[in-house]
This record gives C-alpha cells, sequence and structure tokens, in this order.
C-alpha cells in the first residue's frame, strides 16, 4: 500500500479547442472514467493524495479525490508558475549582459517570461497540486516546504520535477507511487498508460448501462416493472429463484468505493460466500448505472441478498 499518491490526472475539456490540443499530445479521460480507477484499492489506511488540476476543474478535483477515498485539506499545496521554455537562457544572458540592473527589471522580466495561457477572465499561468488525506494523512517531516514553484514550461503536460523533490522533503522516506506518470524517476514506484515502467496493474472497476428497453430481471423481481404483478413475483420466487436471479459470472473484484457503500448498507450481505458477494456487487453496480435512487438499490439488493441466500 503506498502512503504517498502523487496524481496528474488526464483531464477532458469541455472547450473543443482546448481539448484537442490536449488530445494531440496524450489520451484525455471522462470525470467517470477516471473515477473508476480503483486508488482505493492502492492507498494505504493512513495516506496522503498529491494532485494536479487546473482552476477550471477544481470541484472535478474535489470530487474525484472523494471518489478515491480521500478527503481534501488544502486546493493549494503547490502552485506552479510556468515561464517560457527558453526564459532561463534569456535572463541569464540579460544578466551576464547586465541589461537588468535593478529589481524593477528582473520583475519585469520574470512578467515577461511568465507564460500567457487562455482564460474567460484573467490569462492563465499557473497549475496547483491540492493536498488530501486518507484517515490521518501522514506527518509533516519538514516545514520548510514553500508553496509556490517558478519553472520552465517542458513537454505538452509535462509537470516540473522540482515539485515530486519537494513533495519528498514534506513528507520523507514513505511508500510513494506517481499515477498518470510519463517516466521514471527514482525513489517512486510508476503507473502510467504512456509509461514503459509501469510497477503496478491499475485497471478500472467496469460498468454496463442496461438499456431501458431490456427489462432487468433484477428490476423484475423487485417489482419495478408493472407488467409484473406483485403477487405473482412472491408466489413464484420460491419455486423459481435459480431462474428469476441472475448470477452472472465476472472476473472483476475490483469495485468503485460508491459500490462497497451501498453493499454494506445490506444486511444480509454479510451472510452470503465470497462468491455470491462479489456477485452482489456485480448487481448493486448495474442498479447504480440503470439510476435507480440509493434507497431502491439497497432494498433490491437486500431481496437478492436474501434469495441469493436461499439458494446457496
Amino acid at each position: 500500500m503506498y502512503q504517498l499518491i502523487y496524481a496528474d490526472p488526464p483531464w477532458q475539456y469541455s472547450n473543443k479547442i482546448s481539448n484537442g490540443a490536449a488530445d494531440d499530445h496524450y489520451s484525455t479521460m471522462t470525470l467517470e472514467e477516471i473515477k473508476r480507477l480503483p486508488v482505493w484499492s492502492i492507498a494505504a489506511d493512513n495516506a496522503v493524495l498529491a494532485m494536479w488540476y487546473t482552476g477550471n476543474f477544481a470541484a472535478e478535483a474535489v470530487e474525484l479525490a472523494e471518489a478515491w477515498g480521500f478527503k481534501v485539506k488544502t486546493m493549494k499545496g503547490f502552485t506552479w508558475v510556468k515561464l517560457y521554455e527558453q526564459a532561463r537562457g534569456r535572463i541569464e544572458r540579460a544578466l551576464a549582459e547586465q541589461t537588468m540592473l535593478d529589481f524593477e527589471d528582473f520583475l519585469d522580466a520574470l512578467s515577461a517570461e511568465t507564460v500567457m495561457n487562455g482564460g474567460n477572465y484573467t490569462r492563465g499561468n499557473s497549475e496547483d497540486v491540492l493536498i488530501a488525506i486518507r484517515g490521518a494523512g501522514l506527518e509533516r517531516v519538514s516545514a520548510s516546504v514553500k508553496q509556490v514553484v517558478h519553472s520552465c514550461r517542458g513537454e505538452h503536460s509535462e509537470k516540473p520535477a522540482e515539485v515530486r523533490f519537494r513533495l519528498e522533503e514534506l513528507y520523507g522516506q514513505v511508500s510513494r507511487i506517481e499515477l498518470f506518470s510519463r517516466g521514471e524517476a527514482a525513489g517512486w514506484h510508476h503507473w502510467g498508460n504512456e509509461n514503459p515502467f509501469n510497477d503496478i496493474e491499475l485497471v478500472p472497476a467496469t460498468f454496463t448501462t442496461i438499456p431501458p428497453a431490456r427489462n432487468s430481471r433484477v428490476k423484475v423481481l423487485a417489482g419495478h416493472y408493472l407488467a409484473v404483478p406483485a403477487g405473482a413475483l412472491q408466489q413464484s420466487q420460491p419455486q423459481n429463484i435459480p431462474e428469476i436471479i441472475p448470477v452472472p459470472e465476472t472476473n472483476n473484484r475490483v469495485w468503485p468505493a460508491e459500490v462497497h457503500y451501498l453493499f454494506g448498507q445490506v444486511p444480509e450481505s454479510s451472510n452470503l460466500s465470497d462468491h455470491l458477494q462479489n456477485k452482489l456487487r456485480h448487481h448493486i453496480n448495474r442498479l447504480k448505472m440503470d439510476g435507480l435512487p440509493t434507497a431502491e438499490i439497497i432494498n433490491t439488493a437486500g431481496t437478492l441478498a436474501r434469495a441469493m441466500g436461499a439458494t446457496a
């Protein structure tokens, strides 16, 4: 289990121009797709998530952290002020040629070398890293780590190594992994679809949305369709349980946090075997994607759990 998780999600922009620019360089994912990555399954009981986001994804970043099982403590763990790729060379040349004579000259040069991105209000030139915790989080081992990082822009979406170095200083020698990684930084484990050096396999939980035209037999059992009289269901249920209860084979053992939560609300679930518990999670998963309210999912899952227990 990892105590420190450092992530740079491939956010999918709603703006066609911005999203197209991102897709030209790397594969993007919807928020729901990113939430399905079982990060909760690799996090230690007491852990920290340090995650990149841009200003227009602040709400989504909080939602994602919570879906992964973390509570956001600050949206401003780090702020990267982006400088143009050639900023170092130009500033060093100005110093060598003594055309930068005082503090005002320095501030003017710094402002000129700060990247000017798009923006509906002010022009963006920074990205942030939020800090979220699971359990008690981690103890800070250095009180000298600063928030703001000035660094030249690298390849598209490449983040400055300085942030990784500061995380190491902030939390010390803990088990750590970089998600959506493209490289192999020493002292870290890595996972990413563009990284040839992955240390783990992180497989998204799989879901299937059932078209409304297909009457789910799970819904029929719970009486959600008026075409099937409730009395008839009650009469036929004891004799036809093996036929009525669909128990699809699934090798999937990784489910989102909301599925585990709903599963835990079903008292009868703990009495099932591991095999049937996984099948019940499959049903909860499917009902969730069908859009049923939480109370109905729990009620339906309870009915299924009792029936599964009767036929076990």
